[in-house]
């Protein structure tokens, strides 16, 4: 499939559409395949009403992988210098929305800009007030870069000050494998060096908080984890490190269509794999500290589009099913044209555009991440949804109401004929099914921007959905997210 045919005409749109599918009893299924893993299906049928090949696709909810979603599996990251807009504040009622309805499991402070400079005491004040408006806790990011435990104590004593319970970890340097390159450090710096560093930053918080539990080592890349899971006793508390699966930096130019390959996906999993396993040696839950989709401050027309909703969906489906515990998607200082789950509303042109005065906005990014945090709380079962040479993936999850729910993906460039889905594979093991399209675009490469929740103001216009009736099958159209609740 070329990675050009991703884009089409059209525009971004987030459904909440529920049917009713009712069915005959089907016997159940397991099956022992990699959650979102393609493999074979029936050859496709004809579609007498298009005149288009319509290819069959063939669901199977299998067993239970082992694996439990966290409660809240997406977090946010922010730039420290963020923390200087008067715009970032617990009295912004648009911002205040925004965090509340995505429920991050926590917001972490810090990242490039937090590894050289701390927040003033204003923007502490900020931070607190937004902590205490949304409930959400912070986990601090202190400077190591320019190496000053002693004042590194000193801060974490006036956030406590302002925090109190909501401030439930620190790190210590951001990306501190990229030190060398960075030049914050002499050829030979390695994570021995790091540890010893972060031991006397530790020394020094001592006195003023002795139990604030430590994360890390944040880095930018896998090449340190081996060392990290090997050296005992650990300093830390929960291993963090950083993903972004495509890069802006000297002068990439990713598109969309790498964005939502299945290549990107493959590596995503190998990564994940990767780090849940330096988690597990050293016997500490594995947290995606800070990510996005394009490292370097994201790519315009690809960060800020469609595809961003479908990709932020898809990895923290991917991740949180993997095992990781939350992933925490960055806020940097991009503005609205490259990545961030959200953005300061311009005013004017921009403003008009988007129908909103609103200080801050959501981006189509941010709808993605609500449909990542649908598992939340389920134990992962292990699904595949079949279709050869069509980009499809499913996740799925037995909820705490103990109905299954399935999340299917169809990615394939807009003016591809939908799939079919027949009912014995959507109601093996079931009664009966709701079926809600909770995304939708026919163009990953445009994005109608709204104010406020992602879910607000939009339209089923772009998709035609209908009651199935028994024995009939499901249509997945291409770009959507098909949610199904079996009973």
């Amino acid at each position: 499939m070329a990675l050009a045919q991703r884009a089409g005409m059209g525009r971004f749109t987030v459904l909440a559409v529920r049917l009713s599918v009712v069915a005959a009893m089907a016997s159940g299924c397991t099956s022992s395949r990699p959650v979102g893993r393609p493999v074979p299906a029936p050859p496709s049928a004809s579609d007498a009403t298009t005149g288009h090949n319509v290819a069959t696709a063939t669901l199977s909810v299998g067993g239970a992988t082992g694996v439990t979603v966290g409660d809240r599996p997406v977090a946010l990251s922010l730039e420290t210098s963020l923390l200087d807009s008067p715009a970032v504040s617990g009295a912004d009622p648009s911002l205040v929305a925004l965090v509340r309805a995505l429920r991050p499991a926590f917001l972490r402070v810090g990242a490039s800009s937090g590894d050289e400079t701390t927040p003033s005491v204003a923007g502490l004040d900020r931070l607190a007030a937004l902590a205490a408006a949304t409930g959400v806790p912070v986990v601090l990011g202190l400077p190591l870069a320019s190496y000053a435990p002693i004042d590194s104590a000193g801060l974490v004593a006036s956030a406590q000050r302002r925090l109190g319970r909501l401030l439930i970890a620190v790190e210590i340097g951001n990306e501190p494998d990229t030190y060398i390159a960075r030049r914050f450090r002499r050829a030979g710096w390695s994570y021995p060096d790091y540890r010893r560093q972060v031991m006397a930053y530790l020394s020094a918080l001592r006195a003023t908080a002795p139990h604030l539990p430590v994360w890390g080592p944040d880095t930018s890349t896998s090449s340190w984890l081996a060392e990290v899971a090997g050296q005992r006793p650990s300093p830390l508390a929960v291993l963090t490190a950083h993903y972004y699966p495509l890069s802006a930096c000297n002068g990439h130019q990713p598109t969309v269509g790498q964005l939502l390959s299945l290549l990107t996906a493959r590596a995503e999993r190998t990564a994940a794999q990767g780090f849940l396993e330096a988690a597990g040696r050293l016997g500490v839950p594995a947290v995606i500290g800070e990510g996005n989709s394009v490292a370097c401050g994201g790519e315009a027309t690809v960060s800020d589009r469609a595809a961003a909703a479908f990709w932020a969906a898809d990895e923290a489906l991917l991740m949180s099913t993997a095992g990781v515990t939350a992933t925490a998607f960055h806020v940097g200082m991009s503005g609205c044209t490259g990545y961030n789950p959200f953005c300061l509303n311009a005013t004017g042109r921009a403003a008009r555009h988007t129908g909103s005065t609103a200080p801050w906005r959501a981006t189509p990014e941010y709808a993605g991440m609500q449909v990542g945090s649908l598992l939340a709380g389920g134990h992962v079962l292990d699904a595949t949804l079949a279709a050869p040479g069509h980009d499809v993936r499913a996740y799925a999850a037995r909820m705490p109401d103990g109905t299954r729910r399935v999340l299917l993906f169809n990615l394939d460039p807009p003016a591809t004929a939908p799939l079919t889905v027949p009912h014995s594979s959507l109601l093996r093991g079931a009664r009966s099914a709701a079926v809600t399209t909770v995304l939708a675009s026919t163009d990953y490469s445009q994005a109608r921007l709204t104010q406020g929740h992602a879910s607000a103001g939009t339209t089923a216009a772009a998709i035609v959905n209908s009651v199935i009736q028994p024995g009939q099958a499901l249509t997945l159209r291409p770009g959507t997210i098909v949610q199904l609740t079996l009973h």
